[in-house]
């Protein structure tokens, strides 16, 4: 994989996988169990198809009040408690107000945000048709701005307690962690664990980079951040204008340092592969616009910290992936070109430093 070259987070068009007749069935089932609509049209039900294999998210026709409409029906792998979807329910609402675009969710017919069908949560959401950020000089611009009143809207959201009592997603880091995954990958065999030694070196590198890195940093301010802002998680209008930002599973308090400088790696690189020819020429160029865009509207003055805040998180994603994988047989999250585009993002990551650093000359 080549860096800031397409991964699977690269493609832009949303499409629509028809279902076997008998996941349809269920699907439908469901729908018409817990919600009060006129109809469902069972035929209808498809899958979103990017990363098929991970995907939850469903299309669905239903009829109320006498009209047919597109709805989407998810079920929610991560989140595990019926509190964190209230919490989501009075975040959105709060954030649609204030201007930010998110979809709503749709109530049972009890009136609950969601319900629960053995281990697993189920939510309705509005359907916002569209598809994702590719990467133009437009949409460049639009979701650098919209990222930074995003956050200017999280700054002020009533629900801050309520988000920091909600259960983290991603977890930390540790070395005494990094030292039991690659302890217990040693017992493993295939491709992927082979990827996985062949990395532990790199990985533990950075993550003494970034441990010593941290220790001479002040506390940056800490409020609610979205914390997996990437182009898959946008709906973008044809006339290349942010309309919804999506999946808030992982929103927790943080840096809103550490989101912006996410967000800013992951959307400029894709600025990078939509631009195509050199990336050494299109990411300094995406990174200024980026910095510029979102400045305009939200002054951040930790931009020196940004390369710190990328490769931390990006840790924290592979380690809560790399746990699951060699501690608890998990292969869900490394699988599908999940773990070489992680490590990846680190590699593009490590080299960035001195692009920030020209940015604050």
């Amino acid at each position: 994989m080549k860096l800031f070259g397409p991964n699977n987070h690269s493609k832009y068009r949303v499409q629509w996988e028809t279902l076997p007749k008998s996941k349809q069935k269920e699907v439908a089932a469901l729908i018409s169990s817990h919600y009060g609509f006129d109809d469902v049209k069972q035929s209808s039900v498809a899958k979103v198809q990017e990363w098929a294999r991970m995907s939850n998210n469903f299309r669905v026709r239903v009829k109320s009040e006498g009209k047919w409409s597109n709805i989407l029906f998810r079920k929610h792998i991560q989140l595990k408690d019926k509190k964190s979807f209230d919490v989501l329910d009075k975040l959105f609402g709060f954030l649609l107000t204030e201007g930010v675009p998110v979809p709503r969710i749709v109530r049972t017919k009890d009136g609950k945000t969601t319900f629960q069908e053995g281990d697993s949560f189920y939510v309705m959401y509005e359907f916002i048709p569209g598809n994702h950020y590719r990467g133009t000089l437009k949409e460049l611009k639009d979701i650098a701005r919209q990222t930074a009143l995003l956050h200017l809207a999280l700054q002020e959201t009533p629900f801050a307690r309520e988000i920091a009592a909600k259960r983290q997603i991603v977890v930390p880091w540790t070395m005494e962690g990094w030292d039991a995954i690659f302890e217990a990958a040693k017992l493993k065999r295939g491709k992927m664990v082979d990827l996985v030694k062949e990395s532990r070196d790199f990985i533990l590198q950075e993550a003494q980079k970034i441990q010593k890195g941290f220790k001479n940093v002040r506390p940056t301010k800490m409020q609610p951040i979205h914390c997996d802002l990437h182009p898959q998680n946008t709906i973008f209008s044809k006339k290349e204008r942010l309309i919804a930002f999506l999946d808030f599973e992982g929103v927790r308090m943080g840096e809103v340092c550490r989101d912006a400088a996410n967000a800013c790696h992951r959307f400029v690189r894709q600025f990078a592969v939509c631009q195509g020819g050199e990336w050494r020429k299109t990411v300094p160029q995406g990174l200024k616009i980026f910095m510029k865009e979102y400045t305009k509207v939200s002054p951040l003055k930790e931009v020196r910290l940004f390369p710190l805040y990328i490769q931390d998180e990006i840790l924290r994603k592979l380690f809560q992936d790399l746990s699951r994988y060699c501690l608890e047989n998990n292969q869900r999250q490394v699988e599908g070109g999940e773990l070489e585009k992680k490590l990846n993002l680190l590699k593009e990551a490590s080299i960035l430093e001195e692009y920030y650093g020209k940015l604050r000359r």
